[in-house]
């Protein structure tokens, strides 16, 4: 059975001890469980816009704990050109080439341009000019597909938009929390096309900031089939089809070292299909 060992971390930033922070933290990891598997994939929100901070290189491998990682790693920011918001960011992704070969490149899913996310806007009675306002102002999350022993996994790497932009222009349920913004991934042909024809044999994995607690995330019918773990906002959820044997599990949480006020904990789990 293919199992790799996950690790998610909204950073705030790259910005001073970030790294050695993440470095610790990974490094326990292992030694937690020697019987392995080690840390193998790395996805973190909140990275710097422009590439190349100090998780980024650290990333890009060469020295323990990332020692085979691939380089470079991959990146993207958390918006489009010609979105508004008022906070861009960037993703990171890291990988061990001895366990995943990368498939494709680190994108986002662009919800502006997906044909399912405008026929339900369209749908909830949102003009054209609402419609433009919502996509603009909302954070996309970013995919990237590898391979592990002749089985496919698709990586979803999000930090979720708390509030969705131009409240004047929808209904009160939408100005504020985390449904919205999940209601426009899973009405996306997106959605329809890699999860809801997710492969037997293959895994969905949805990891970040979700600006959600595990106890709404369980909630009927918000990620029906989803399994995972969690730290305050942060999770690592996987998903197999047909009612396919799933494992997630050896889930740990670790407050970084140089932890200020406001910041996430660090959360690894391993996941088995």
């Amino acid at each position: 059975m293919p199992t790799v060992r996950v690790v998610t971390w909204n950073s705030n930033g790259e910005v001073g001890l970030r790294a050695a922070d993440l470095t610790v933290v990974v490094n326990a990891i292992n030694a937690s469980f020697p019987a392995g598997p080690a840390v193998s994939l790395v996805a973190t929100q909140e990275a710097n816009q422009p590439i190349g901070g100090n998780l980024y290189t650290l990333l890009q491998g060469g020295a323990a704990p990332f020692l085979t990682f691939h380089t470079p790693p991959q990146h993207c920011t958390e918006a489009l050109a010609g979105q508004t918001l008022t906070m861009v960011k960037g993703y990171n992704v890291g990988w061990d080439t001895a366990v995943l070969t990368p498939m494709t490149a680190l994108s986002l899913i662009d919800f502006a341009t997906d044909p399912g996310v405008l026929t339900y806007l369209h749908a909830l009675g949102l003009n054209a000019f609402a419609r433009q306002q919502v996509l603009r102002q909302t954070r996309f999350p970013a995919f990237m597909t590898f391979m592990i022993g002749g089985h496919t996994v698709k990586l979803i790497s999000w930090h979720l938009s708390l509030r969705l932009a131009a409240p004047e222009f929808l209904p009160p349920s939408w100005a504020m929390g985390y449904k919205p913004s999940l209601a426009l991934l899973q009405q996306s042909n997106w959605w329809t096309t890699h999860i809801t024809g997710l492969a037997a044999g293959d895994v969905a994995i949805l990891v970040g900031d979700l600006n959600a607690y595990d106890y709404e995330l369980g909630q009927a019918g918000i990620l029906p089939g989803w399994r995972g773990m969690s730290t305050n906002l942060s999770h690592i959820l996987a998903y197999r089809p047909h009612g396919n044997p799933l494992r997630v599990s050896q889930s740990t949480t670790d407050r970084p070292m140089n932890w200020t006020p406001g910041q996430h904990n660090i959360l690894s789990a391993r996941i088995t299909w």
